[in-house]
């Protein structure tokens, strides 16, 4: 039961990454985040705090949106939240269940799917995400390319520069005060 549940929800994963893009979101909320001055990794880091604190199950992810599903009690809910420097644009296409009668046979009961917008839920990914962007420090960003550095940059250039010192490129003092700086960024 248990394998054919997980092949169920990866089949309706897969599903949801192929028509992701052509798929009509009836729902979008959008809200700013530029008095944060962050940059899109530290907004898509808040988007997954908020996602995996809430339950909601990442099915697809680019370097700045997330596409994920959650099914809580009647609700069978997907959104799709988009991540720019200002902006995080939240997309929905959820429904809500009923038991209703079915049509074909009156003495049957069937599960009756109608639109629905989960506003709370989108509100407290909303607030999570501010309250995520107020307090934790922003990713250090390369003074170089201006551009966020991950843990694996810092990874990277340590690994560089340790090659760079083995292959007597550098001398230990070099390396030492660089490595240094390189730590003192984290």
């Amino acid at each position: 039961m248990k394998i054919a549940s997980n092949l169920l929800f990866l089949l309706i994963s897969f599903t949801v990454i192929l028509s992701a893009n052509a798929e009509n979101w009836p729902h979008d909320h959008t809200f700013n985040i530029q008095q944060y001055d962050r940059q899109i990794p530290d907004a898509m880091a808040a988007a997954e705090y908020s996602l995996d604190k809430r339950g909601w199950s990442i099915v697809s992810r680019t370097k700045n949106s997330y596409i994920a599903m959650l099914k809580k009690n009647s609700v069978d809910a997907k959104i799709r939240i988009e991540v720019s420097d200002a902006l995080v644009k939240i997309l929905s296409d959820s429904k809500r269940g009923a038991i209703g009668d079915d049509p074909a046979n009156l003495a049957n009961k069937i599960m009756l799917w109608s639109p629905y917008y989960p506003r709370g839920w989108i509100g407290n990914i909303e607030k999570d995400m501010e309250n995520y962007l107020a307090t934790v420090p922003a990713l250090p960003i390369d003074e170089e390319t201006g551009s966020t550095l991950s843990q694996e940059t810092v990874e990277a250039r340590l690994v560089s520069l340790k090659a760079q010192y083995e292959k007597q490129l550098i001398t230990e003092q070099e390396y030492q005060q660089k490595r240094t700086e390189i730590l003192s960024e984290l």
